[in-house]
């Protein structure tokens, strides 16, 4: 199967939903976000071990189902699970850090990374208000954006703590 389409696409696509929408659609910035975001993750792992890594990983599939909801809302389970799942991580990581004030990034590879990462997560979340406006069923998907950042700045401390470049 060829992912050309050959059709010269003049600035409009369509979304999961059959819509067709220009490609500076709100939608398309959202998950245009969450791709950057899901390669940069993607960067990040690379500079990770275990068990980071895996959770990572984890957050990268979660970032499809993210996408699939903003695109097909209908279709696609809620992010309730997925919330749970980055609390609890979150409520795991805080036991470990003890904040002092403002950070500056870049303290390791690895953290800064994260960083990135975070800040592009933060993106997104602004991305998704849009979308919020028009269909409240993004609401927990806004929720989960703004715990994955927080999330992204406890491990960047975390792997700072244990000296990870």
């Amino acid at each position: 199967m060829s992912i050309v389409t050959r059709n010269g696409d003049g600035g409009i696509t369509k979304t999961l939903d059959g819509r067709v929408v220009r490609k500076d659609d709100p939608l398309l910035e959202f998950l245009g976000t969450l791709d950057e975001l899901n390669s940069f993750l993607g960067l990040a792992k690379h500079q990770l071990e275990a068990p980071e890594k895996e959770v990572v990983e984890k957050i990268q599939e979660i970032l499809f189902k993210l996408g699939a909801r903003a695109g097909y809302p209908e279709h696609y389970a809620d992010m309730d699970e997925e919330i749970e799942w980055i609390e609890r991580h979150i409520a795991s990581l805080e036991t470990g850090i003890e904040l002092k004030g403002f950070v500056i990034p870049g303290a390791t590879e690895a953290s800064a990374f994260l960083d990135v990462c975070r800040t592009i997560v933060r993106r997104a979340e602004r991305r998704i208000i849009p979308l919020l406006r028009n269909d409240e069923r993004l609401l927990n998907s806004q929720i989960f954006l703004n715990r994955l950042s927080d999330f992204l700045f406890l491990m960047a401390r975390t792997v700072e703590s244990k000296g990870r470049m």
